[in-house]
Order: structure tokens, then C-alpha cells, then sequence
């Protein structure tokens, strides 16, 4: 895959595991099933070598066979004629057999006696030829045995050969009067392994290409993914920055101690207050979808956190929002004697201050947002419920998932990502804990947190 650089980082894909198992795997049986069939096909063509030498020898005329001399006078006798039919016989029915040869021992030495072949075809040789240089182990074997032989591969004046050698047995002499040779080219004989191998390999490439464009459609993916967040981070930072600004120059203007701004003047400065203020909400969601996009969740800070201290400033962050639509929030905390918990401050704040934050901005004005917060089964338990417009039942998984506001929610907020939520809940379960929401149509809604309490005695972490 191609690297494409961005701000310095450069996108690495990886194949899921089990997708590279899978391929492992169909690759591996697709090499096994090759094999066995190879290994198939080798013992069955052997098989069917055998079985044709073994027709002639039984056909083959006993008295005929004693009776040749072993040279060219054989050419003109009859005996010679009826075994030379018989081997012609095999031999016009099994065209995939290259030779056939009846072999006898005269004067302590191999040659043929007879040759299924014409005359005028080549390769062709008559009756005395000396095959005793080319004769292999298995063929003298045949001689002393009444079993079938193998030659896997040899080479004689002919050519390179795969062979069998059926033993003609004489009864009323007890004895082996001749062998009767097959022969099938070797390079004929490996073509037809090679193809029944090559079935099993064909079948496995299929299911391995659609692993492997599987593969390529998911690095193309991951590169668009990893350049997408790449980007949003370098805008989110860049973006972060003047707005930041923006929001402290408007903070210092709206402190008109001296009174020289008139009330159209304020109402401005606090409708950009407003803006500005929803815009960088927005750049941070984003910037947190980007970090956990990019699995970087587990770089949390794990340090020792007072909760407690983490509310009181949130609500002091918010409180002029709130006030703005004669919002009271009320905070209550019960029997806290240990408001320590262990995770990364800034991202445990970011998840609180989203939480609150959406109940003020659903809520309607001159109602209270109660924080309830207590210990129960060795967890801090934190409740933020609101009097606001409240979520459909069907919806309240969707808005934990991202990208998803609830249908009713254009009714009081005509803008927003859906992600609020979805980053503060990964924010929870990255540092340990658990985030879930209680909701009803018109009745508000209820967002709960818990975080385990961390027992050590540690100083904590400023929530400044």
C-alpha cells in the first residue's frame, strides 16, 4: 500500500488477525489438498499401469511364449504373431501408453521378445533386442517373483519413462518365462499430477483472491480513515487555538466594570459568546472522535482524581450558560468521605462538562438540573438529570453511538454532531468506568456515570 504523509504521521495498515488466519488457513489446505491429490494421482495412474500389464499377462498365450528363440527368426513363426496381437490389442485400446514390451531371458540376458509397436513406428524394436544394460532392479525382480513391480521413473535408450512390470507366470513349469513391460512417458505422466494438483490450488484461490481484495478494500479504508483523522486533528488544533482567543476576548469586553457598553452592545458580546462557545463544543468533540478513531485511548493519564472537585469547576464553567436561561444547578453529594478516583483529568472533566452542558442546552428556561452524586458498591455514582425535552426510548441507544441526535432534538438546537455523548461515554469506559441514560418523552432525561473509588491515599489531582 502506498504511504501517504500528513502532518508528519504516516498511516500503517495491518490485516485483522483473524483475516490472516483465514488466509493461513485456506493456503495451507489448499497446499494439503494439492498434495493429496497429487499423491492420488500417482498411486491410481500406477495402479492403472499395473492393471494393463496385468491383462496381458493373463491373455497372453503360455506355450506361445516358450516356444520363441529370442531373435529375428521369431518374426516369421506363428507363435510370434499371436503375442504380438495381444500386446497390439492393449495397446490400440489405452492410447495413453507409450510402450509395451514382452520381455524374456536369453543367454543370461534381457531382450525383448516382442514389441506392441509397428515395424514403422518410431521407437520401434524387434525381437532379440538387448535391453540388459537398460533393464532396471524392478525388471530383473520381476523375473524372480510372481508380484507386480514399479520403476518411478527411468531412463533407457528411448527416452525418460514411468513404468510397471507384470511377471508372465508358466504353471506347468513353475516358473516366470517372461515379464511384460508398460511404459507411460514421464513427462505425460507428471502433466496429469500436476493438473489434478492444481485443482485444489484453483479451488482455494477463489475464497484467497476475495480474502485478499478483502484486505486491499481494507487498507484503502484504514488510509482514508487514518488521512481523515490526521487531518481533523491538525484542523481541531489549529482551530482550537483563535477560538480560545475569541472566547477570553469577549470574556474581557463583557466585564464592563466601568459601564461603557450599552445593552445592545452586551447582547452582541453575548451572542458571540454563544457562538464562539458552541463552535470550540464542537471542534473538541470532533477532536476527541479523532483521538479515539485512532485507538489512542489507551495513552490516558492514570492519575489519583478528586470528583468532587471536578463537578464543583465544571458547574462554575457552565454557570453563566446556564444562567443565561435562569438554569439552577443543583448539586448534591451524600456521605463522600473518599471523592477519589484514578483517570486522566483532563478527559474525565471534558465527559462531565459534555454532560452538563447537553442537559442545559435541552433543557427549557427557569428549570433545575440536579448532579446527584454518591457511593454505592465501592462506586462513585454521578447523575446528571434534566426537566428537558427528554429522548424516544428507540433512539437512546442510537445517541450513544455517535453521529446520531435524537429526532426531537432540531426542536431546540438547530445544530450539533451527535457526539457529545458518544465521546463522554468513551471517555468513561477508557478510564475504567460505566455511562448510561435514563430517559422519558417531555419528563427529561437522566445521564448516569460510575467510576470505581480508588482507595489509595495519594494526593490527587487539581481539577484546575
Amino acid at each position: 500500500m502506498k504511504l501517504l504523509q500528513v502532518g508528519g504521521l504516516r498511516p500503517v495498515f495491518k490485516p485483522k488477525r483473524y483475516t490472516t488466519v483465514v488466509a493461513v488457513l485456506i493456503i495451507a489446505a489448499g497446499l494439503a489438498s494439492s498434495l493429496f491429490a497429487a499423491i492420488t494421482s500417482h498411486l491410481q495412474q500406477r495402479e492403472y499401469l499395473v492393471g494393463r500389464a496385468q491383462t496381458i499377462s493373463d491373455t497372453l498365450p503360455i506355450d506361445d511364449i516358450v516356444k520363441l528363440k529370442g531373435n529375428q527368426t521369431d518374426l516369421s513363426s506363428a507363435q510370434y504373431g499371436r503375442v504380438k496381437q495381444g500386446l497390439q490389442q492393449v495397446s490400440n485400446s489405452n492410447t495413453d501408453i507409450s510402450r509395451i514390451h514382452l520381455f524374456i531371458i536369453r543367454d543370461n540376458r534381457v531382450q525383448v521378445a516382442a514389441d506392441a509397436k509397428t515395424p514403422d513406428s518410431p521407437g520401434y524394436v524387434s525381437p532379440g533386442f538387448n535391453f540388459n544394460d537398460s533393464a532396471s532392479e524392478s525388471l530383473r525382480t520381476s523375473f524372480k517373483t510372481d508380484s507386480p513391480q514399479h520403476d518411478n521413473l527411468i531412463s533407457d535408450y528411448a527416452g525418460r519413462w514411468i513404468a510397471a512390470y507384470t511377471p508372465v507366470y508358466d504353471v506347468q513349469s513353475n516358473k516366470t518365462i517372461g515379464v511384460v513391460g508398460v511404459f507411460k512417458d514421464a513427462r505425460t505422466y507428471y502433466l496429469e499430477i500436476a493438473l489434478y494438483a492444481l485443482v485444489p490450488l484453483l479451488l482455494a484461490a477463489i475464497p484467497l483472491a476475495g480474502i485478499l481484495r478483502d484486505i486491499k478494500i481494507e487498507a484503502k479504508e484504514h488510509e482514508i480513515l487514518q488521512l481523515k483523522n490526521q487531518f481533523v486533528s491538525i484542523a481541531s488544533h489549529e482551530l482550537r487555538s483563535p477560538l480560545a482567543g475569541m472566547l477570553w476576548a469577549v470574556q474581557t469586553l463583557s466585564q464592563d466594570t466601568d459601564k461603557k457598553l450599552t445593552a445592545k452592545q452586551h447582547s452582541l458580546l453575548n451572542d458571540m459568546y454563544r457562538s464562539t462557545e458552541s463552535s470550540m463544543a464542537t471542534v473538541n468533540e470532533i477532536l476527541d472522535l479523532s483521538i479515539f478513531e485512532r485507538g489512542q485511548g489507551h495513552k490516558l493519564q492514570h492519575d489519583l482524581i478528586d470528583i468532587q472537585a471536578v463537578i464543583t469547576q465544571v458547574v462554575a464553567t457552565l454557570k453563566l450558560g446556564a444562567q443565561e436561561k435562569l438554569i439552577t444547578i443543583s448539586v448534591a453529594s451524600k456521605h463522600i468521605e473518599q471523592p477519589l478516583i484514578r483517570g486522566d483529568m483532563g478527559a474525565i472533566k471534558r465527559a462531565v462538562m459534555n454532560i452538563v452542558s447537553n442537559a442545559i442546552k435541552y433543557s427549557p428556561e427557569k428549570t433545575t438540573i440536579h448532579i446527584d452524586h454518591r457511593i454505592a458498591a465501592n462506586e462513585h455514582i454521578i447523575s446528571v438529570k434534566d426537566q428537558g425535552i427528554g429522548i424516544p426510548s428507540d433512539e437512546q441507544e442510537k445517541v450513544l453511538e455517535g453521529y446520531y441526535r435524537a429526532s426531537n432534538a432540531a426542536t431546540v438546537q438547530s445544530h450539533g454532531t451527535g457526539l457529545g455523548l458518544w465521546v463522554s461515554k468513551k471517555i468513561i469506559e477508557e478510564n475504567g468506568g460505566r455511562l448510561w441514560l435514563n430517559s422519558k418523552i417531555d419528563h427529561g432525561t437522566t445521564v448516569s456515570v460510575a467510576m470505581p473509588v480508588a482507595t489509595t491515599q495519594q494526593p490527587a489531582k487539581s481539577a484546575e
